[in-house]
């Protein structure tokens, strides 16, 4: 098994305060995190070093991890624990996501960056899959 970055891009046709706020505003998080897990929702204030906890539709987290770098509509970092029942004061693993905006020829281009650590190549494959269904998503939100 290998280290293992999935890189995203997408030109949204919407500002990027737009773009952030489907980014982080629960209603919308929700819906493009259900094409990772049907009826997932993420809890968070979204402020620096507190805490991201995605959940189930039964409400169990299956992810959680910190926010460890944050500036408003233009870049955010999370950092996720190996164990979905570890948290603070405990440091996070080496899975981060990654999300850069920045505004181009006036759109939005958003980058994700995905730092899945030790993973096989299949796993690695799945999710790719299914960031360009969210990375779609995310763009159909922003620009509705």
């Amino acid at each position: 098994m290998n280290e293992s970055t999935i890189r995203k891009t997408i030109s949204i046709n919407a500002e990027s305060g737009k773009v952030w706020e489907v980014l982080l505003d629960p209603p919308f998080t929700n819906e493009w995190g259900g094409e990772f897990l049907a009826g997932c929702s993420v809890e968070s204030d979204w402020e620096p070093e507190s805490e991201v906890v995605w959940k189930d539709k039964e409400g169990t987290p299956f992810a959680r991890g910190v926010v460890s770098e944050i500036e408003p509509a233009a870049l955010l970092r999370v950092a996720f624990y190996d164990d979905v029942n570890t948290g603070p004061p405990d440091p996070p693993g080496e899975f981060t996501e990654t999300y850069e905006l920045s505004e181009e020829n006036g759109q939005t281009v958003l980058c994700i960056a995905t730092e899945m650590g030790p993973v096989d190549k299949d796993t690695v494959n799945k999710a790719s899959a299914l960031w360009d269904k969210a990375m779609l998503k995310i763009k159909q939100l922003a620009e509705s």
